[in-house]
């Protein structure tokens, strides 16, 4: 079992299902495997962790040409089925710019 982080952002590439469906390519997360558990960093709510989980399979396939003209070095799509999908109940931010869910620094505590 690793730990991953799996980006979610506005895009039309990949037919993801939030929280049941994270598909992504040969030039990302290769090694994920089944039991692995995730973060979902969003990109749409300001970098923030939004949600928590584990991969119960994955899946792969060739590209569509579609996929294939983003990137030429793309050979392989990979899914991964998610399982025990946990989101918060507000997002966690860590970009340096917001005061919310920011942790202070150790020595100012």
């Amino acid at each position: 079992m690793a730990y991953r982080i799996f980006k979610v952002a506005e895009q039309d590439w990949y037919p993801d299902v939030p929280g049941k469906k994270y598909v992504y390519d040969n030039t990302h997360s290769v090694r994920v495997q089944k039991g692995d558990v995730f973060l979902y960093l969003d990109k749409r709510q300001g970098y923030s962790f939004s949600a928590t989980g584990m991969v119960a399979r994955l899946t792969k396939r060739k590209p569509t040409e579609k996929e294939r003209s983003r990137v030429a070095k793309v050979k392989t799509v990979f899914t991964a089925h998610l399982d025990h999908v946990i989101a918060f109940t507000s997002p966690l931010s860590i970009s340096p710019n917001s005061k919310i869910g920011n942790c202070m620094p150790m020595d100012s505590m």
